[in-house]
C-alpha cells in the first residue's frame, strides 16, 4: 500500500525538480500530517489485511519532526497493536543514529537515501547538505540496523571531473551492499531547477535534445565524457535486468526476510560485475592514451566486455525469474524510458 504522511523537502538541491514544484504551488516547502493521523490509516488498512506500506514522502524527517518524533510514531504503533512494515525516503544528515533507531523500532525495514555523490566538490555543486561523512555515517546506521537502502546517486553532471570519479569508484566498492540500477547515473536538467537555470546563462543546453521534460548538456572534460558515453552503453545493454533485480527491494512487495536477503544477494552481485566495468573504464581514462584516441578506446572495451559478459547476464537473468517464482512475483515493468 502506498501511504503518504509529509509532502516536499526543505533541501535546496541544485537539480531537485520536487522543489521547483512546490515552489510553484507557493506556501511552506514541506507540511505533515499528525502522527495520531497516520496510525489512524495504518491501523484502518491493518485491520482489512494491509501489512506493507510504502511512505511515498519526499522526505520523511524534516522540522519539525525529530528523534523525539519517530519514537512517538514507534510508541503510536505499539499502542495500536500494529506493527507495519514500511520503506521510505529520508535524506542523509537526517539519518542520525537515534532517528535509525526509532524508524526501525516503528516498522522502518528498507529506505530510500539521496546519498548523489562520495566527493565533496560534486556535493558542493549540487548544493548538498550532507557531508561524505554524513552520507558514510548514514549508510553505516542503515546496515547496523539491518536496514535496506537504496542510495540515489548522480554521478556525472556536466563538471563532472576524474577525481571525483575516483572518489566515487573507492566509496561504491566499499558501500557495494546497498541498492543500486546500476553504476551509470546522470543530473537531469529538468525545467524549473536551479542546475537548468545555470546551464542556461553558461549556454551549455541543448535545447532542442529534450526527452520527457529533461534537456540536454556535455559533460565538459573530454575524458570523462568518454567514461561518461562507455558507462550509459552499458547501462543501456543491461538496464532490463538491473531493474527486474531490485525491483522487489526497490519497490517493495510483501516478501519475509528470507525473501528479502535472496533478492539482495542477486542485486549485490550485479553492482560488483558493474564497478569491475566502471575500474576498467577509470583505468583507460586515466592511462597514457591519447585524449583524440580514448573514446575509441572506452568505446571498443565496453563493447568487448558486453560481449565477454553476455553469457552471465543471460544466466543471470535466469536466476532472476526462478528467484521470483520462487517468492511468488511475476515482473511486467515497462522500459526505463529515462536511458536515451
Amino acid at each position: 500500500m502506498h501511504l503518504q504522511t509529509a509532502r516536499g523537502c526543505q533541501a535546496t538541491c541544485t537539480f531537485c525538480s520536487i522543489i521547483a514544484f512546490e515552489r510553484v504551488g507557493g506556501g511552506p516547502n514541506w507540511r505533515q500530517r499528525s502522527i495520531r493521523d497516520v496510525a489512524d490509516e495504518i491501523e484502518r488498512l491493518w485491520e482489512h489485511g494491509a501489512r506493507y506500506f510504502k511512505i511515498i514522502d519526499d522526505s520523511l524527517v524534516e522540522p519539525p519532526r525529530d528523534a523525539a518524533w519517530c519514537a512517538e510514531l514507534a510508541d503510536e504503533f505499539e499502542s495500536r497493536g500494529v506493527s507495519p512494515r514500511l520503506r521510505g525516503s529520508i535524506r542523509a544528515d537526517r539519518a542520525e543514529e537515534d532517528v535509525v533507531r526509532e524508524l526501525a523500532r516503528a516498522g522502518f525495514f528498507s529506505f530510500s537515501c539521496g546519498i548523489e555523490n562520495f566527493s565533496p566538490s560534486a556535493l558542493r555543486r549540487m548544493a548538498k547538505r550532507a557531508t561524505v561523512e554524513q552520507n558514510f555515517a548514514a549508510l553505516d546506521r542503515f546496515r547496523a540496523h539491518g536496514i535496506y537502502v537504496q542510495a540515489g546517486h548522480i554521478l556525472f553532471d556536466d563538471r563532472t571531473t576524474l577525481a571525483e570519479l575516483e572518489d566515487n569508484y573507492a566509496a561504491m566498492r566499499h558501500y557495494s551492499w546497498t541498492i543500486s540500477k546500476g553504476i551509470f547515473t546522470e543530473m537531469y536538467a529538468a525545467a524549473g531547477t536551479r542546475f537548468t537555470r545555470t546551464l542556461t546563462r553558461r549556454g551549455g543546453l541543448q535545447i532542442n535534445q529534450d526527452a520527457l521534460g529533461n534537456t540536454r548538456y556535455d559533460v565538459l572534460d573530454p575524458r570523462v565524457r568518454c567514461v561518461y558515453g562507455a558507462l550509459k552503453r552499458w547501462q543501456k545493454e543491461h538496464a532490463a535486468v538491473y531493474d527486474k533485480a531490485i525491483d522487489p527491494l526497490s519497490a517493495p512487495k510483501a516478501l519475509d526476510d528470507a525473501e528479502l536477503a535472496l533478492m539482495h544477494r542477486l542485486s549485490v552481485e550485479l553492482r560488483e560485475t558493474d564497478l569491475d566495468l566502471f575500474r576498467l573504464l577509470l583505468d583507460a581514462a586515466v592511462g597514457p592514451t591519447a585524449t583524440a584516441r580514448l573514446e575509441e578506446e572506452t568505446r571498443d572495451l565496453v563493447e568487448a566486455e558486453i560481449a565477454r559478459t553476455a553469457t552471465r547476464y543471460r544466466e543471470f537473468d535466469t536466476r532472476v525469474e526462478e528467484a521470483y517464482r520462487k517468492v511468488g512475483l511475476v515482473y511486467d515493468a515497462d522500459s526505463n524510458p529515462f536511458l536515451c
